[in-house]
């Protein structure tokens, strides 16, 4: 059995949250990717950001593939 796929892959270059969820959280354009992610505008956030408790109540978080560790 063969399995076709597609992928639509959006990527904003400059922004990674809404206008939206940047007025709610102007302090952190991170936090406001991850509430855009519990609010359903985006299914993913990718960037090099901290797991807070503040955003691991909005969002799942997959194990980080790497850590920085500091001395």
């Amino acid at each position: 059995m063969v399995v076709k796929a597609s992928l639509n892959l959006t990527i904003a270059p400059a922004e990674f949250a809404t206008t939206q969820s940047r007025k709610m959280f102007p302090g952190s354009s991170y936090t406001a990717c991850v509430f855009d992610v519990k609010v359903g505008s985006v299914d993913l956030c990718i960037a090099d950001f901290w797991v807070t408790p503040e955003r691991m109540g909005m969002s799942n978080f997959l194990s980080p593939f790497s850590q920085v560790w500091e001395i």
